[in-house]
């Protein structure tokens, strides 16, 4: 049995469509994810560097208060 010709434009037109619509949307995929990584990357950054910043305070206070109050327990 021979396909026909109408068959094979209908193939021939919605895979001619089809492909330029793939490659878009794996394109803005893509790109939109690196975007993405990016924000979190920096967010993540700015998290540790707070964290990091409220750490060394508590560990200052700590040492601070080593030195206010004396050790009872030496002569």
């Amino acid at each position: 049995m021979k396909p026909r010709l109408r068959y094979l434009l209908a193939i021939a037109f919605v895979s001619i469509a089809t492909v330029p619509l793939l490659l878009l949307g794996v394109w803005v995929e893509g790109t939109a994810m690196q975007k993405e990584v990016a924000a979190v990357s920096e967010k993540q950054l700015l998290l540790a560097e707070n964290i990091t910043t409220a750490l060394d305070r508590y560990a200052h206070d700590v040492e601070s208060s080593f030195v206010f109050f004396p050790n009872p327990f030496s002569p």
